[in-house]
């Protein structure tokens, strides 16, 4: 009998593999620092740290797994090995959604600073007049070398089509009267040299990204470009 209590109390004990406690750890502090992204709007740089970590976990858990299976029962945390390894995957989908997402909201902020640039351009050219509001595009395109018509068809827009609309509310406006907070122009797929109000948002598709329909890229008046609510956004003066 004593021989057997030996024999069972030398057995060693099984420990909990530290590479499949690693992978669950980055899987959990991965998923703490997108919900910080989303909370408080941090960014692509917070969300590239989130995404570092969340990289490490599923390299854990694969060598957690491995190395729990070639133990020989010496380990354990198989548990939690896979628990990190799916965590980790289902996290970097979802960020990999929202690095899409800033990296198109750039894109259409930069693309409509280009678009204010040029109606500013013209207005220093003009007497601080806005181009004739039949015509704007033409009169953006010729104003200066350089210029074509893909600077005002950004993103998906059927060829000879524009990718943006000038407020309709701007006529008889100089560009010095614009108010800073009002509509200059937004974005939106029509006609060349399209014009109009706020019932033409929404007709510019971004791809996957679709979903976001409510929200719209604008100028205003101050040359700030955001993406926004219509019902966030001043059209008349």
């Amino acid at each position: 009998m004593n021989e057997i209590n030996n024999d069972q109390n030398t057995t060693p004990q099984k420990k909990t593999s530290r590479l499949a406690n690693a992978s669950i750890w980055c899987a959990v502090a991965g998923i703490y620092i997108l919900l910080l992204t989303f909370r408080f709007s941090a960014g692509s740089g917070f969300a590239f740290l989130g995404l570092l970590v969340f990289l490490f976990a599923p390299l854990f858990g694969i060598a957690g797994i491995k190395s729990i299976l070639l133990s020989k029962g010496r380990l354990k945390g198989m548990g939690r090995a896979i628990a990190g390894l799916v965590f980790s995957f289902a996290a970097l989908c979802v960020l990999g959604g929202v690095f899409l997402l800033v990296i198109n909201t750039f894109g259409r902020q930069e693309a409509l600073r280009g678009v204010g640039g040029l109606l500013e351009m013209y207005a220093s050219d003009h007497n601080d007049s806005l181009p004739p509001l039949d015509k704007w595009c033409d009169e953006l395109v010729k104003m200066e070398v350089g210029i074509t018509p893909k600077v005002l068809q950004f993103g998906r827009v059927p060829k000879g089509q524009c990718g943006y609309a000038l407020n309709e509310n701007l006529t008889g406006l100089k560009y010095s009267e614009i108010p800073d907070d009002m509509v200059v122009a937004f974005e939106a797929v029509g006609s060349w040299n399209l014009v109009g109000c706020p019932v033409l948002l929404g007709s510019k598709k971004h791809g996957f990204l679709h979903f976001f329909k409510h929200r719209h890229g604008v100028i205003f008046g101050d040359g700030n470009s955001k993406i926004l609510l219509s019902s966030q956004c001043l059209w008349v003066d």
